[in-house]
């Protein structure tokens, strides 16, 4: 059966139809992607000037992934800190810590205004803003990717391909947002979108202010302001029931205060414990394909970590800032394109896994492309398109994988899970931003990206072997046509696995 010309649109109808709160939330970040358009050539510029060689950029990305490993180690804890006191009480507080997060980093972003205001930009002025940013990032990562699913009303119970319902690792029924991969999708075009018109308008914001950096980055924080307020208001979550009371016993001893010292080791303690969960989650048979999904997700993080668009293009390949500027344009404007066309590409494909590791595989075709454009005869030209396939395809892996885990598993688990990958992915970041130092150095930039490239092809290949039939059919949406068989009485003698061949 063919789809109707206008299907593509028809889910994020859906969901603006039916979902308020994530209507106020989309209002709100419309709002703030305003300041990020009228930033984004800013900070690229900015950014782009600051780190000329891999080697300063290892200098300083270090601490922000430091940060990020920080705020990994307390994200589980802070994201479940009442857990306790029930779901509505816990979408509450989830609520006001996303609020409290966008404050901290607003402030700190105003603090940036203050110091590139004051003179030159240097690396001094500016790495504070990026640790804290880092650090708020990661340590509320699990706490907003739980809101936003909070802001979604609609959901249902996943069942398998014969129509029986899945089950959590608790036994309860596993059940998945329905408007979950458009909101998503549709708040990755409004950030792209708004980064792209930046970037097509940042030549002439930049002489309309005379090259002065501050001034975008305080209308940043003027619309950050603004986003933070629609939120309050509209983003709001349901009142729910009261938590019961804890009973209480006169002959228990008060509670001593605990020390600093005491406060890190029990985040260190329940860190360590939710990695253990998380990692026992994904060992069992059933999880195996979600399994191969974060493997391939992490392997694209470390190849990314390796390397940046725009200091190749300006600093190896001589670009200039307009050039990069254009460079910019068209990576934001294919990410776009992705973006936008994923739910229906999901929909059509029917496979969650088969898209993600096609998608992989023409990524790291991408990453050969880029590195082999220094020998062509427009080596400017060929390196931004193969770049413009590479982040278009890598936003779109993790967005898949980002879906595929929020329908696996409960919220609690769910945020073990995030926190054990976040842990991998950011310890071995570390580590490839020193081994792109020496790599770099020994053979060059360009022919670096090649041997990246072509690593990764060779592991996307290795996990599909390794994946088999349960990897390539992994996902939440069935074939276009395709029809779940009714539930059979019969007992089924295997579980059925989370998130395959799931009937949306």
């Amino acid at each position: 059966m063919k789809l109707p010309r206008l299907a593509v649109f028809a889910d994020y109808v859906s969901l603006l139809r039916t979902e308020p709160r994530a209507r106020g939330y989309l209002l709100a970040s419309l709002v703030d992607d305003l300041g990020v358009a009228v930033s984004a050539w800013a900070g690229v510029l900015l950014k782009t000037n600051l780190l000329t060689t891999q080697r300063e950029r290892a200098l300083a990305t270090t601490p922000v992934l430091l940060a990020f490993l920080l705020g990994t180690i307390v994200s589980g804890p802070l994201a479940d800190w009442v857990e306790h006191k029930g779901a509505a009480a816990l979408a509450r507080y989830r609520y006001r810590l996303v609020l409290v997060g966008r404050v901290i980093e607003t402030v700190f972003l105003g603090s940036l205004v203050i110091g590139l205001a004051d003179g030159k930009p240097t690396l001094a002025r500016v790495l504070p803003y990026f640790i804290v940013s880092a650090l708020m990032k990661t340590a509320l990562l699990p706490a907003r990717f739980a809101f936003s699913l909070d802001l979604l009303q609609h959901e249902r119970v996943q069942t398998d391909a014969q129509g029986r319902a899945l089950s959590d690792e608790r036994g309860e029924p596993l059940t998945y947002k329905v408007n979950l991969l458009s909101f998503r999708s549709l708040t990755s075009v409004l950030t792209a979108a708004a980064g792209l018109g930046g970037l097509l308008a940042g030549g002439f914001l930049q002489r309309a202010w005379g090259g002065a950096l501050w001034v975008p980055f305080l209308v940043d924080v003027l619309t950050t302001v603004v986003f933070i307020v629609i939120v309050a208001r509209r983003c709001r979550p349901a009142e729910g029931p009261a938590a019961a009371p804890v009973p209480f016993e006169p002959a228990a001893p008060a509670p001593s205060v605990p020390t600093p010292a005491r406060r890190v080791g029990r985040a260190l303690t329940t860190f360590g414990r939710s990695v253990r969960e998380g990692l026992r989650f994904l060992a069992e048979p059933a999880q195996r394909p979600l399994l191969g999904l974060l493997a391939g997700a992490a392997l694209l993080e470390f190849v990314t970590e390796a390397y940046n668009g725009n200091m190749i293009l300006k600093h190896v390949l001589g670009g200039t800032d307009d050039q990069v500027r254009y460079a910019e344009i068209t990576w934001t404007a294919v990410g776009l394109c992705a973006a936008a066309s994923l739910p229906f590409l999901a929909r059509r494909i029917g496979s969650l896994g088969k898209l993600f590791l096609a998608m992989m595989l023409l990524d790291g075709l991408a990453i050969v492309a880029a590195g082999a454009s220094g020998s062509g005869g427009r080596p400017i030209l060929g390196f931004t398109a193969a770049i413009g396939v590479d982040g278009a395809l890598t936003t779109a892996c993790t967005t898949l994988v980002s879906l595929a885990l929020s329908s696996a598993s409960s919220t609690r688990m769910r945020g073990r899970v995030e926190a054990s990958y976040a842990f991998v992915v950011i310890v071995g970041d570390l580590f490839v931003e020193g081994l792109a130092t020496v790599v770099s150095e020994a053979v060059g930039v360009l022919p670096m990206l090649v041997r990246a490239g072509v690593l990764q092809v060779i592991a996307v290949l290795v996990l599909a072997a390794l994946g088999g039939r349960r990897l390539w059919r992994f996902g939440i949406f069935p074939a276009e046509g395709a029809q779940a068989a009714p539930a059979s009485p019969a007992s089924d003698p295997e579980p059925a696995v989370a998130g395959e061949a799931v009937s949306a």
